[in-house]
Order: C-alpha cells, then structure tokens, then sequence
C-alpha cells in the first residue's frame, strides 16, 4: 500500500507543478495583451489630438455689422481650406442667428433685417477688403476677419 501511495505522489508532483508553469505563463500572457492594449489606446488617443491640432489652424473672427451700431462678433477655430460660408454657419449656429440664404449662399436675411431694405445691402468684407464673389467661394485663413455688413 505504501508503494502505491508513493507512486500516486510522485505521480501527483508533475501535474501540479505543470499546473503552476500553465497559471503563470496565462498571467503573464494576460498582462502583456493588457499592457499592449492600454499602450494601443494611448497611442490612439495622441494620434486622434494630433489630427484634431493639425486640422484647426488657429482661429478667426466673424462678425455681422447691422449697420446701426449694433456689432456681433464670433471668435472661434478655423481648419484648413476653410471658407467665409463655414465661419458665417459656426457664428450663426452658436449665437442662434436665423437667416435665410440666395442660392448662391449669399444672405438674404440676418437676424431679420433683409437684403434690400431701405437702398442697403448685405456685404461681404475679409481683412476690411470688400469681397466680389459669394462666401462659399471665399477661402479664409487664421487670423482673418470676416464681415457682413449691412450698408
């Protein structure tokens, strides 16, 4: 009986310890795919901020001038190839400005004062120069100011 007991504990001794080697090894599998995983997202995470740091180029100024002295002005980011047409829809979307618009994405009305009235006329300025063409065709950069102005 005793020799049975001994062969059952010898036998017992490599089962165990095999055991032990598989826990250990599936720990240490777990806390390298956990540790890849986290460095994977930070890495994401400093990738998504540099596209977001490389896309907004600094900022520019909007503002609607309704020519009776009564001025708003907007502050925000601009990205590149922005245009006057996408920094008139961030000043009017964030200071809730209804204003309807020609087909070719010149106002016809801001904050209620229509195109036309009294003889005077939406205007478009960038950098104080009086622009010729629509703001959807008006490329803007950081640093510049666009104005309608009602004159």
């Amino acid at each position: 009986m005793e020799i049975n007991k001994e062969i059952a504990k010898k036998a017992i001794q490599p089962t165990v310890i095999w055991s032990l080697i598989c826990a250990i090894a599936i720990i240490a599998l777990l806390t390298v795919f956990i540790q890849a995983r986290q460095s994977q997202k930070a890495a994401q995470r400093e990738s998504n901020q540099q596209i977001a740091s490389e896309q907004s180029l600094g900022e520019a100024i909007v503002a609607l001038d309704f020519g009776n002295g009564k001025i708003r002005r907007f502050k925000g980011p601009i990205e590149n190839n922005a245009r006057a047409w996408d920094l008139f829809q961030q000043a009017i979307a964030v200071g809730s400005i209804n204003v309807e618009i020609s087909d070719h994405f010149i106002p016809r009305v801001i904050d209620g004062i229509k195109d036309g009235a009294n003889g005077k006329h939406w205007s478009l300025y960038v950098n104080n120069v009086k622009q010729k063409f629509a703001p959807f065709e008006i490329q803007v950069k950081s640093g510049d100011e666009v104005v309608f102005r009602f004159e």
